[in-house]
């Protein structure tokens, strides 16, 4: 499973970076335009760091290891593997 999800990951990210590559304007091997120069800034700066201040935000809404919360499940893993 984890190889045919590396798999479709890399031909995804492939399929989303060159429908973002057609809407910006890019065209291989000319000199590209300033609208396309800054939509490839856009794509490889702006939008990833948007994505990760998300992720992060999910992540801290989402993951709550408190203290208590720790303990407990210590408390519970232990008493399973004890019977």
């Amino acid at each position: 499973m984890q190889t045919f999800v590396v798999k479709f990951a890399g031909a995804f990210s492939g399929f989303v970076s060159g429908i973002g590559l057609t809407l910006i304007g890019y065209m291989a091997n000319v000199q590209q335009t300033a609208g396309a120069e800054n939509g490839m800034r856009i794509i490889m700066f702006l939008i990833p760091a948007i994505l990760s201040a998300l992720c992060f935000l999910i992540y801290k809404k989402g993951y709550k290891l408190t203290p208590e919360f720790y303990s407990k499940m210590k408390k519970e893993l232990h008493e399973k593997k004890e019977r």
